[in-house]
Formats: structure tokens, sequence, C-alpha cells
């Protein structure tokens, strides 16, 4: 009988709050964002191209302070 893998040793938990939250949902070609403060007032909501720079300039004037949540289908 297999045993299930521990998931509180495998997974890193955010404590502490923080002034944003970025989602991301990852597709084949492109990047549904999302960033929200820590009240839930919508900030960023777009769809771009998978394009690293595209992604680093959405995300320039809020990345001192962020947590990031990913979505990637299987």
């Amino acid at each position: 009988m297999a045993t299930k893998p521990n998931v509180e040793s495998s997974m890193n938990f955010c404590t502490n709050t923080h002034p944003y939250c970025h989602g991301i949902d990852l597709h084949t070609r492109l990047l549904y964002v999302c960033i929200i403060d820590n009240e839930n007032n919508v900030l960023v909501h777009d769809k771009i191209d998978d394009s690293p720079q595209k992604l680093l300039a959405l995300l320039a004037p809020y990345r001192e302070n962020i947590v990031v949540v990913v979505d990637i289908p299987f």
C-alpha cells in the first residue's frame, strides 16, 4: 500500500500579509494576470502574450511586496 506524501513538508505557506496578491493563469500562448490589493480591489486584470518581458513590465509597480499564485492546467 502506497503512503501519501506529507503535504506540510512539500509546500511552503505564506504566514504574513502583503499589500498585493498576483494570480496568473498559464496557457500555451497566453497569460491571464490579476493583481488585487489587500482590500480586494482589482488593480490589474489583463490578458497578455506569454512574454517574460511583458509580464515583468506589468508587475513592475508591485514587485517589491507581492504574493504570486499560479494556476497551471495539466
